[in-house]
């Protein structure tokens, strides 16, 4: 059976499925009466305007877009969600663009981006809660997709791109910079990766990352007591290394929900080959992320988790997945795992709408 053959993963039924759930959602989400914590404060920092620092100790990027909307669509729930959806959207269709990068059929590709749902960070907390994690999560996927590219195609266009990227990374959530030092660690390491920085074209990536966040940094460096008081609150609360590291462990579970299922199935079912470099690049970064996160742990840097945090590390791992199992393995299996997270889909929207109208 020919992978491009195959009915159910046709490119355009997964995305309009996919469009018409989170049309349903950002509907049904427009005439709830309440907000969570992270939408309301978009509201009060709504009267704030434009500014290159705000008081919730978190970068600008993702409240100047949200401003932006309320302009745009008015001061209602509609503009929050219409706003997050897009990015949610964007998130799924830029995973897909991330293995279709890499060669991979758009059939397996098309299933990589349909696991992003059983996160329940993605599909749960993306969608009910957060709101600079979402930006976060799309920025993290963008950047490895311009990566990619940027292998391919060292243009200047493309080391003026991956610039612009990370700079909004760096804007969208102080988190991002964890996973941009993994991947430069990773680049170092990866002697096929290595000629990226080694481009004399990689200083004008440096160039346009310090021009674009460098007024957002002044004012942090002007507020800085306060914005990591705020910080430090939030990851360091004075408690053992074994509890840090059972707070780690049992966050990682949490953020992999429903899909560790699918991966002890996987792995079960079907066998481990990869002959992709760039898949192998993509699990150093991971491995590195993880390194990095535990070393920070034991030297008390972190000392509680929660799965939201591990949201542009994590992600990495549905793209992993379907790139080390066996294809035609995965090709058999695919049809029960799509209807697994179409499952999923009407299942969320039972949940949220039983939530806030019940």
């Amino acid at each position: 059976m020919k992978l491009q053959k195959h009915k159910i993963f046709s490119t355009e039924k997964f995305f309009i499925i996919l469009l018409i759930y989170l049309t349903i959602q950002a509907i049904l989400k427009s005439f709830y009466s309440g907000v969570e914590y992270d939408d309301a404060e978009q509201f009060l920092l709504y009267q704030d305007g434009l500014k290159w620092i705000y008081s919730n100790a978190q970068p600008p990027l993702y409240n100047w877009l949200q401003y932006l909307f309320f302009k745009i669509f008015g001061l209602n729930i509609f503009a929050l969600s219409l706003l997050k959806h897009i990015l949610l959207f964007l998130i799924f269709y830029f995973s897909y663009k991330v293995l279709i990068e890499l060669n991979i059929s758009k059939t397996i590709s098309i299933l990589g981006s349909s696991l992003m749902f059983l996160l329940p960070q993605i599909s749960w907390g993306c969608e009910l809660k957060l709101s600079h994690s979402v930006l976060l999560l799309l920025l993290s996927i963008l950047t490895i997709y311009y990566l990619f590219k940027l292998q391919k195609d060292n243009s200047l266009l493309n080391y003026t791109l991956i610039g612009i990227i990370v700079a909004f990374g760096i804007l969208s959530k102080y988190s991002y910079l964890l996973f941009i030092v993994s991947i430069f660690i990773a680049i170092i390491i990866d002697k096929n990766s290595r000629d990226i920085i080694l481009n004399r074209k990689f200083i004008l990536t440096l160039f346009i990352i310090t021009i674009i966040i460098l007024p957002h940094f002044f004012y942090v460096y002007l507020y800085f007591d306060d914005i990591f008081l705020k910080i430090t609150n939030k990851v360091h609360q004075n408690h053992t290394l074994l509890f840090s590291i059972k707070s780690l462990t049992l966050a990682i579970l949490a953020f992999l929900g429903p899909l560790s299922l699918v991966i002890i199935w996987l792995l079960k079912k079907c066998k481990i080959e990869n002959k992709n470099p760039n898949i192998k690049f993509l699990l150093l970064i991971l491995i590195i992320n993880i390194i990095l996160i535990v070393t920070l742990t034991i030297f008390g840097i972190f000392d509680t988790f929660k799965e939201r945090w591990l949201l542009p590390y994590l992600f990495l791992v549905p793209i992993i997945l379907v790139g080390y199992v066996n294809k035609e393995c995965l090709l058999k299996v695919s049809k029960k795992i799509l209807n697994i997270v179409y499952f999923f889909m009407f299942i969320m929207i039972l949940i949220f709408n039983a939530r806030f109208y019940c």
